[in-house]
């Protein structure tokens, strides 16, 4: 009989954050990861109801979400700069399709949750303000339109 998971809040943890992208295949292909993430914002599943001679009706119109993932910069350029600036390239000729998973890992790394965002297009990218006068971090966010994310538990059977 296996050992049963202690329940516990998500507190104290990280980011790991892997892309799948479609620059040279149909098929997403994971390309890099990252654990510097800071923050991130913009997780959401939602729907639009309309109603209709008195029924509620899921609305056909589709309607992306704005993700943003924000790290610190580092004197090491990372494999997502990298796609990013090759991206940048076809910037007015051609969408990136992206898939994303992130995962909210624990000290060892092991990830505890996870979202899977689904048809994600970079949409932005940018830097927090540049002060001498200030000792901090310099901040690059990424912004993603994405069709919807999908909440994955991990390690755990879901209850049926």
């Amino acid at each position: 009989m296996s050992e049963a998971i202690p329940d516990r809040l998500l507190v104290d943890y990280r980011f790991a954050v892997v892309l799948f992208h479609k620059l040279v295949s149909p098929v997403p292909v994971p390309y890099l990861s990252d654990f510097r993430f800071q923050s991130i914002s913009g997780l959401d599943v939602s729907r639009t109801l309309e109603g209709k001679y008195d029924y509620e009706l899921l609305s056909s119109a589709n309607k992306y979400r704005e993700l943003t993932l924000s790290r610190g910069i580092s004197t090491t350029i990372s494999p997502l700069t990298i796609v990013q600036l090759s991206e940048l390239s076809l910037w007015k000729r051609k969408l990136l399709e992206t898939e994303i998973l992130i995962a909210a890992v624990d000290d060892s790394w092991t990830p505890l949750y996870a979202w899977w965002v689904r048809r994600a297009f970079l949409q932005g990218w940018s830097w927090s303000e540049l002060n001498g006068t200030q000792n901090g971090i310099l901040i690059e966010s990424m912004v993603y339109k994405y069709a919807t994310a999908i909440p994955v538990p991990v390690g755990q059977v879901l209850p049926i």
